[in-house]
């Protein structure tokens, strides 16, 4: 699950990923001497946000349950 959505999120534009543990230091620094790419990634993921979904997924699974 977790993989999905790492794959959705930087297919997206939202995320940066390392593939492994060798390269995140890399990835990081990277990131944090962008600052222009790290506020496109956040505006990215900000518009790909559903806020209130936790909340909703859980109401309809009441539902289920009661029927």
């Amino acid at each position: 699950q977790e993989t999905r959505n790492a794959d959705y999120l930087t297919s997206r534009g939202a995320a940066a990923r390392a593939r492994d543990l060798s390269e995140l230091g890399d990835t990081v620094s990277v990131l944090l001497g962008d600052p222009g790419r790290l506020e496109e990634l956040s505006r990215r993921a900000k518009a790909l946000g559903q806020p209130g979904s936790a909340r909703l997924g859980a109401a309809e699974i009441l539902k289920l349950l009661e029927s």
